[in-house]
């Protein structure tokens, strides 16, 4: 008598290979939400990214940052935004003599996460010198977009 060889895969192969599957599925789609929201989070930083550099402009120029209307240097920023659906809001405010602070929200897709940044006025090399607050929320365990 003889034996047909069987084709196929057996049914233990098939549960190891849909475990398999399963397993990668459980771990990359969480790690792609993260990727997409430090993706989109770069609109918040190329914002602040431009603001730093009108503001730095302006500084240079002026040799001082009490000579400076940061919003009539900023001009773009109301356009940006307008255009741009990842920030709900953008402010600028001068903390003391020669030291401005930029604080943008990102919306609520992005955890509402405020990005906020702070320049100081070095006499000495005439430019601003930047620093990310320790306080910014994008520095935050669970949003670590910075």
């Amino acid at each position: 008598m003889t034996r047909k060889n069987a084709k196929g895969f057996t049914l233990i192969e098939l549960m190891i290979v849909i475990a398999i599957i399963g397993i990668l599925a459980a771990v990359a789609v969480p790690q792609y939400g993260n990727y997409t929201k430090r993706a989109k989070f770069t609109e918040v930083i190329g914002i602040a990214t431009q603001m730093k550099s009108a503001i730095n402009t302006c500084v240079q120029v002026k040799n001082e940052t009490d000579g400076c209307n940061f919003w009539d240097e900023i001009g773009l920023v109301e356009a940006t935004l307008e255009s741009n659906p990842q920030v709900t809001d953008v402010s600028i405010a001068s903390l003391a003599t020669n030291s401005v602070s930029i604080n943008i929200t990102a919306v609520p897709a992005l955890n509402s996460v405020d990005y906020l940044q702070h320049g100081t006025y070095d006499n000495a090399t005439n430019s601003m010198l930047w620093v990310l607050d320790p306080a910014s929320r994008c520095l935050a365990a669970a949003s670590k977009y910075c």
